[in-house]
């Protein structure tokens, strides 16, 4: 279970790990000093300049234009979803229920058969949660500090909700009111479309792009460290009639972990959770909260 918690972690507390010397190998992934669009040139093909508008979807004039046919989003204020973790070693599959106020709340709970509620994460504008039900403890960071303490950019709340409603994004960017050609390249590969930001589009940390499909759906998301060529998290999307799946591969040198989110379709409803009284845990630093699982 440890594997699962850490790795969660990771993906849901990215601004705050640079702050942990025992997870060095993690934090060199988000850790660097300018962003370098060539570390995705062996992912993505040649410019679009020709494209088979019946294998891609959209019209190929309107691609190398960069006049993209965005997916008509759910406008959503509450959102709540279902599913369960994937994860080679894990006896088990828990269950999580997600519960998202649009901008400013995440909150996570994973459940495990027999047992119940083991783990919450709550995340808002102004701190982190991380609540080990089970040892009765807890971690705790604020959130603004955590992002600036590693320069993270604008990759924030609205984001993180995105790549979990399986949504394209760009940090801090309104994709709708924007000219696109002015912050991302297209470029054509094996029927898929490969989507590179630029200009204010980037991030100081780490490169990024997407392979998206001919409706802009993500298929993949590619996180490069600037500074580290050997990490890499690939974040890769399977759709389903009543759901999708997401795939976290994370590599370090010759260490991968694998996990998978098997989410059912968003309900745009929802209660959040009651609180969880703190005042009956005991707060530990983030490597104290790990180790204690």
């Amino acid at each position: 279970m440890r594997t699962f918690f850490i790795f969660l972690f990771f993906f849901l507390t990215l601004p705050i790990l640079a702050q942990v010397d025992t997870l060095d190998t993690v934090t060199d992934s988000i850790i660097a000093n300018e962003p370098q669009e060539e570390n995705l040139n062996e992912f993505m093909g040649e410019p679009v300049e020709e494209v088979d508008s019946v294998a891609i979807g959209i019209q190929a004039e309107e691609l190398a234009d960069s006049i993209i046919s965005l997916p008509d989003y759910e406008p959503w204020e509450i959102a709540s979803i279902q599913g369960k973790l994937k994860m080679e070693g894990l006896p088990l599959s828990p269950s999580l229920k997600i519960f998202m106020q649009r901008d400013s709340i995440i909150n996570i709970s994973a459940h495990a058969p027999f047992v119940g509620e083991v783990l919450r994460i709550e995340i808002d504008s102004d701190s982190i949660c991380c609540i080990n039900k089970m040892k009765k403890t807890f971690f705790k960071e604020g959130y603004k500090e955590g992002l600036n303490g590693v320069g993270y950019g604008n990759l924030g709340i609205p984001e993180i909700q995105d790549l979990l409603l399986a949504r394209f994004f760009l940090p801090g960017i309104d994709i709708y009111e924007t000219e696109l050609d002015n912050v991302i390249d297209i470029y054509e590969e094996d029927n898929q479309l490969n989507v590179i930001p630029k200009g204010e589009a980037l991030l100081p940390d780490v490169t990024y792009g997407f392979v998206v499909d001919g409706f802009f759906n993500p298929l993949m998301i590619i996180l490069l460290p600037s500074s580290r060529p050997d990490i890499e998290l690939d974040i890769t999307y399977t759709y389903k009639l009543q759901g999708y799946d997401i795939d976290f591969s994370y590599t370090a040198g010759q260490r991968n972990i694998n996990m998978a989110l098997q989410l059912n379709e968003p309900k745009w409803s929802g209660n959040q959770p009651k609180g969880i009284d703190l005042r009956k845990y005991r707060q530990q630093t983030l490597s104290e909260f790990l180790r204690s699982f």
